[in-house]
């Protein structure tokens, strides 16, 4: 098809698999390459699915017969200003799949693990890795938000469904136990790591917040550039090449400024993770020293320690089977690695 076309119309190509993207400063051209790729599948007796197709004019109108839906890209839609926002149809179609997998599971540990698969799904689906403007991340941030904090509908969270479910696990209580018994499940014990007696509910917020202030912490960012396009400014190596080469840089995620008290945390949680993985874990991630930084002072206050469960009695085995399991669709096996500590 990319032969086909390219023979008979001057544009450029840009794939990977089966996401196709046709570029051209011409409306003219756009609207050949358009008829020349039906003409193909209609050939091969396919048809192109409407519903996937999206065309825009950045700065400018798109040509009339080509007017329809802004081109998608995972849960991304660009308009004809250039920027990417949340594509709401396909964040909530993913949201109401999700909400159903997490409701057809029975025990809160496997409820969990749908969670994150689906989240980590979602965090792909809307590049939070990418740096692609400040509607982009303002959009990004506020959906990995509206994903937990409104998972079973509006001000209805996951978190405040687990708590139940958990405290539903202890059966009726009366008299002393029942005045003994904490108001609630401790919110720092839902994302804690499990290899440390936590939850693991993995956190949206937190995995926001640590890209958007990889962006706005970042140096040497190449600005978009202004002013009229000069001759060969899509095909030399100039400012714009250096702009579209900074959009294909994955962004870092940054990690909390250490303290006296965080880092003795942060060391003390290394060690107990290269016990557990007999040397493989290392180090920490910046979402994990996030974690430890934000929640580990509720931790201590409610438990006394932050080693309230012992080494010896961490089911590897278990949790091990639990998470290839559940991540195995996603491609994300379980491994004690920096990226997913057995801490």
């Amino acid at each position: 098809m990319e032969a086909y076309v390219q023979q008979r119309t001057a544009v450029r190509i840009v794939r990977v698999v089966d996401d196709i993207c046709l570029l051209t400063p011409d409306p003219e051209a756009a609207l050949a390459a358009r008829g020349h790729v039906t003409t193909f599948f209609q050939t091969c007796g396919l048809t192109l699915n409407d519903d996937k197709f999206g065309a825009a004019c950045i700065g400018g109108q798109v040509p009339a017969a080509m007017a329809g839906p802004l081109p998608r890209w995972g849960m991304l839609a660009l308009d004809d200003q250039g920027a990417w926002s949340v594509h709401e149809p396909s964040f909530q179609q993913h949201l109401a799949q999700s909400r159903r997998n997490v409701t057809a599971t029975a025990a809160v540990l496997s409820k969990v693990d749908v969670f994150n698969t689906d989240l980590t799904h979602l965090t792909r689906a809307v590049a939070l890795d990418a740096d692609l403007g400040d509607r982009h991340r303002a959009q990004v941030n506020a959906a990995l938000v509206r994903f937990v904090d409104d998972y079973f509908g509006p001000g209805q969270g996951l978190v405040e469904a687990l708590c139940e479910d958990i405290i539903a696990l202890e059966g009726p209580l009366a008299g002393a136990e029942k005045q003994s018994r904490p108001q609630a499940v401790p919110e720092a014990w839902l994302y804690w790591p499990v290899t440390a007696g936590g939850l693991g509910l993995s956190n949206p917020h937190v995995l926001a917040g640590q890209y958007a202030e990889a962006v706005r912490h970042r140096r040497d960012k190449v600005v978009v550039p202004q002013g009229p396009a000069e001759a060969g400014w899509n095909t030399r190596d100039n400012q714009w090449a250096r702009y579209y080469r900074q959009l294909l840089e994955p962004l870092e995620p940054a990690a909390p400024t250490d303290t006296a008290a965080t880092r003795s945390l942060t060391q003390d949680f290394i060690a107990r993770g290269t016990t557990i993985s007999q040397g493989a874990q290392t180090t920490l991630t910046a979402y994990w020293r996030w974690i430890l930084s934000v929640y580990g002072p509720e931790i201590r206050e409610r438990f006394g320690t932050f080693r309230f469960l012992n080494t010896e009695l961490v089911p590897l085995q278990l949790l091990g089977a639990r998470r290839t399991d559940s991540h195995a669709a996603a491609g994300d096996p379980w491994t004690f690695d920096a990226d997913t500590p057995p801490f």
